[in-house]
């Protein structure tokens, strides 16, 4: 369906962007979206 690699590089990039831009008011909404990356990523685990 996908190439999981390229997916997962892509995903990775997105949620380092928003590691190094968030602010302390977006840390518990940028973790939940992380899990639901992870689970939906299980390579990202």
């Amino acid at each position: 369906m996908h190439r999981t690699s390229e997916n997962t590089e892509h995903y990775i990039s997105i949620i380092n962007w928003h590691f190094r831009s968030r602010s302390v008011s977006k840390i518990n909404s940028d973790e939940t979206n992380f899990i639901k990356l992870t689970n939906f990523f299980p390579d990202f685990s």
